[in-house]
Parts: C-alpha cells; sequence; structure tokens
C-alpha cells in the first residue's frame, strides 16, 4: 500500500508522503538507510528554512529532501515510545500530513525540527 496525498500548491503538485508503503519498517531497519552519510551531502546542502520555502512554492523536490531529512527522526520517535511499526507508520503519515497542512502557518521555518519532534511526540499518545 503505497499512500499519497495530492494537494495544488500555485502552479504544482506536491506528493504528501511519497516514502511511506508496507515495507517502511523494512526501510527503515535495512542497513543502507541507517547509514546517515548517504543523505548527508545532498540533504544539508539545502537549510531548513529553504525547503519550507521550496515546499510552499510547490517544488516537489524541496518536499522529498525534507521527508528524506526527516523520516527516521519522526519514524524512530514512536518506535521508541514502545508502538508497534504499523502505529509508528501512522504516526509517520500524520506528522507530514499535519506538516503539509500546515506549511503556509509556519513562522519560523528554521525551527521545523523542534515543529517535527513536538508533533511526532504529542501524536505516539493518541
Amino acid at each position: 500500500m503505497r499512500v499519497e496525498c495530492y494537494h495544488t500548491r500555485l502552479s504544482g503538485r506536491i506528493a504528501i508522503a511519497p516514502l511511506l508503503s508496507e515495507n517502511l519498517a523494512d526501510r527503515m531497519n535495512d542497513e543502507r538507510h541507517r547509514s546517515a552519510s548517504k543523505y548527508q551531502a545532498t540533504d544539508l546542502e539545502s537549510s531548513d528554512a529553504e525547503l519550507i520555502r521550496g515546499c510552499r512554492d510547490g517544488r516537489q523536490d524541496a518536499w522529498d529532501k525534507l521527508v528524506s531529512r526527516y523520516q527516521r527522526l519522526i519514524y524512530a520517535i514512536p518506535r521508541r515510545a514502545g508502538l508497534n511499526d504499523e502505529q509508528a507508520a501512522d504516526v509517520f503519515q500524520d506528522v507530514f500530513l499535519t506538516l503539509f497542512e500546515k506549511l503556509d502557518e509556519i513562522e519560523q521555518p528554521e525551527k521545523i525540527r523542534w515543529w517535527i519532534v513536538t508533533t511526532a511526540s504529542s501524536r505516539h499518545g493518541r
């Protein structure tokens, strides 16, 4: 099951959670995905604020980088709280959907990591 939500933002469309699928847990546990070095070179080229601005402009590449940058963190928070893989995947999807819905309301995009951690932490108790 691959979950994608689309929303028109200006002239483009952004897939909300393009990486979410049935095998999310498998990918997260896969050693290739444990190596942060694979993502560091490309993901850290843009600041969080730049990525949020890109998402607001409807750029799929900005959204994909944001998902890539924070997917492990968002998935790890509910897993460490004792949720199973399916529940953690639900939190993952909920956090990214909420982020997408609130993109225009984020006043301090440079603090998006804090927002993501707080949102994921509050969602795992639901």
